[in-house]
């Protein structure tokens, strides 16, 4: 999500604060989300009749997490995620995060000697860089053009039919692909890091997406204080059907993972397969069957694939959309 979507989803969601609390939103009949921020707030309040005060917590993640704090008559608490969405089913990405993850925040153990290469080391070692720099410069142009900008130019003559663009561009994709396939050939030798892992997947379904916070966030809590004190988490999905916004709600599910799984690992594809998105998985302890809880994909934000702003794309796996 970029800086400007990330703005116009916070101003929804502190104008979701203002409506309970009887003021005036920020947001206008004619905001991308006015629609779904006037579907929040009804079906909070109806859920909840009993608010004394809404407080916007969202991008705090200190001692509270999720976007709002309900505070009741009775002077108990609940803590809301709000997710909207524009599609009429699916709940669509769950955060773009560091390309980095894997190493970063520790999911893999460390061999004995030596040290697990992120995937931009990866891509140093292997030159990725200097292969695109030599297939954007195969196509000529009349000024020097920052190689971005001649990816976006090769892009743009692709999409009108230019043999050339179209040939250069294919090339790059391959070769970026094939680069991720290898990456995760790479880390797939690796034992998991179990309880970083349990901490990493806590922090992506709580809307802990911003790095210094997830370390931050990762070092500070424990396995316990995640089952015990965070299992009041609620997700509310906004979803636009047929003109309407409809919105459904999910349960943190963190404790009964925590308590009924074990085993926390990664499932990658198969090594001849080309897909390149791998799962974070967990065991069931009495059935012995596996669950997908998270899915990771290696992608290029901006341009095309292999260009611009490597990142790692997050999905709810099929154990979090079950609700």
């Amino acid at each position: 999500m970029g800086k400007h979507e990330r703005y116009d989803i916070e101003q929804m969601e502190r104008s979701v604060v203002n409506r309970i609390n009887r003021q005036r939103p920020l947001i206008t009949p004619d905001h991308k989300w006015y629609k779904h921020m006037e579907g929040f707030v009804s079906y909070i309040t109806t859920i909840y009749p009993n608010i004394r005060e809404a407080r916007h917590i969202g991008n705090e993640y200190r001692q509270e997490v999720g976007d709002l704090k309900l505070i009741m008559d009775n002077s108990s608490s609940r803590y809301l995620e709000l997710k909207a969405s524009e599609t009429s089913l699916g709940r669509g990405t769950l955060a773009n995060i560091t390309q980095n993850a894997v190493t970063e925040y520790g999911l893999l153990l460390s061999p004995d000697e030596g040290a697990i290469l992120s995937w931009s080391e990866f891509r140093a070692q292997k030159e990725f860089s200097a292969t695109i720099k030599n297939l954007l410069c195969m196509y000529k142009t009349n000024e020097d053009l920052p190689l971005a900008a001649k990816a976006r130019l090769i892009r743009d003559e692709a999409k009108k039919g230019d043999s050339l663009a179209v040939s250069i561009k294919t090339r790059i994709s391959v070769f970026a692909n094939k680069d991720k396939k290898e990456y995760i050939n790479y880390v797939r030798t690796f034992r998991p890091n179990e309880e970083n892992i349990i901490k990493f997947v806590f922090c992506l379904v709580n809307g802990i997406h911003k790095m210094g916070i997830i370390k931050s966030t990762m070092t500070a809590i424990s396995i316990e204080e995640i089952k015990d004190k965070y299992e009041e988490m609620t997700t509310l999905y906004a979803n636009l059907r047929e003109g309407h916004v409809a919105i459904t709600e999910s349960r943190s599910k963190m404790k009964p993972l925590i308590e009924e799984f074990e085993r926390f690992s990664f499932s990658f594809p198969d090594e001849s397969d080309q897909v390149v998105n791998t799962f974070i998985i967990a065991f069931d302890k009495r059935s012995g069957e596996q669950q997908r809880l998270i899915s990771l994909v290696l992608n290029w934000k901006n341009v095309f694939q292999g260009i611009e702003t490597p990142c790692i794309n997050v999905f709810l796996g099929p154990y979090f959309e079950s609700y």
